[in-house]
């Protein structure tokens, strides 16, 4: 959980960091699931940081919710194939995630990720079927209104940290 404000790096630390696994892993995959006004701004982030030579061995492709069904397709079989990072908004992520050949091995980001704040939501129940639990959350905002929230958040990315259940939680903090 990556937790500080705006503009301090959050998704330039992902990069880097993914773009050094993939120098040891170079066959892994990774989807980026941002809000639709940062899918291209993530992208831009990519191609301005391979420019300088940082992070030059991540493929990037985006899938945006303009797009035809047919390029959507066309788009995920290029980065299953070539590509190594898929960047998607989250609510184009909820329509195509049965599509995409996820694994155990996939890398998944979530930008924004205080939306995970409640377990009722669709955005939550997407998040917590991934086949994957190499999950990384970026977010400013990691507590807006209770302590729940949180636990909500972190019990995607590393069950059982902080209690087995919410009532555990709610008696040890």
């Amino acid at each position: 959980l990556a937790a500080h404000t705006m503009g301090l790096g959050k998704s330039l630390s992902f990069l880097v960091a993914l773009s050094s696994y993939l120098y040891k892993y170079p066959e892994k995959r990774a989807v980026v699931i941002a809000p639709l006004s940062m899918v291209q701004v993530w992208m831009d982030e990519t191609y301005k940081w391979d420019g300088d030579g940082v992070i030059d061995n991540i493929v990037p492709y985006l899938l945006t919710s303009r797009m035809d069904d047919l390029a959507v397709q066309r788009t995920i079989r290029d980065w299953s194939r070539r590509g190594n990072l898929l960047i998607v908004g989250h609510d184009q992520f909820k329509k195509v995630c049965k599509d995409l050949p996820l694994s155990g091995e996939t890398i998944v980001a979530v930008d924004e990720a205080h939306l995970l704040k409640s377990p009722s939501t669709q955005f939550y129940a997407v998040v917590k079927d991934l086949p994957t639990n190499r999950r990384v959350f970026l977010t400013g905002s990691p507590l807006q209104n209770h302590l729940t929230e949180y636990y909500a958040m972190i019990k995607l990315l590393a069950p059982g940290m902080l209690g087995s259940n919410l009532a555990e939680f709610n008696k040890l903090y």
